[in-house]
């Protein structure tokens, strides 16, 4: 007899009542299997306990002045990443000097680009990311399509991207079409 295959249902053995013959036996231990018994889920693993001495959270005290940091943690950047980050904050700065228009980040003037080597193209658009998310701006990117200029193949790329508000505002009546 072959073994059934692991997540399929057990077969069922016949009952007394269905058994062939006119020598039906029964035994006190046989059981009827149900037909589809769900299996049961495993438990999901529990979170190991930390535990931490009383003593140490009872030194709780004020942080001296001549260590207190201002509001905000400094967080360092890379050089690319700092030019990066100004650009985009530049490009948001222009966007909303203009106040906001919606159509303009995808037919007009709020299109920036950068043009780089194919090996660059994803540590651009992991900067772009990068610096939106450190200003809470939105900053659509686009795939880096290839450079052409004066009808020829430049060898680089373009990376097109925009910068706007996180949430997207809705378009103005003075938005042209």
């Amino acid at each position: 007899m072959t073994s059934p295959k692991p997540g399929s249902p057990r077969p069922v053995p016949p009952t007394p009542a269905s058994t062939p013959g006119p020598s039906a036996v029964t035994t006190a231990s046989a059981s009827p299997v149900p037909a589809a018994s769900a299996p049961t889920p495993a438990a999901a693993p529990s979170a190991p306990k930390i535990s931490v001495p009383l003593e140490q959270l009872a030194s709780v005290s004020a942080v001296p002045e001549d260590e207190v940091i201002s509001g905000v943690q400094e967080v360092k950047r890379s050089e690319p990443q700092a030019k990066v980050d100004a650009d985009v904050l530049a490009a948001h700065k222009a966007w909303t000097t203009d106040g906001s228009p919606a159509l303009s980040l995808t037919k007009g003037k709020h299109r920036h680009q950068y043009i780089v080597s194919p090996e660059h193209a994803d540590a651009i658009r992991d900067m772009l990311r990068k610096a939106g998310l450190f200003h809470k701006l939105r900053v659509t990117r686009s795939i880096a399509k290839p450079h052409i200029q004066d009808g020829k193949a430049t060898g680089n790329v373009r990376i097109i991207y925009t910068v706007s508000d996180t949430k997207p505002r809705a378009p103005k009546a003075t938005d042209a079409k």
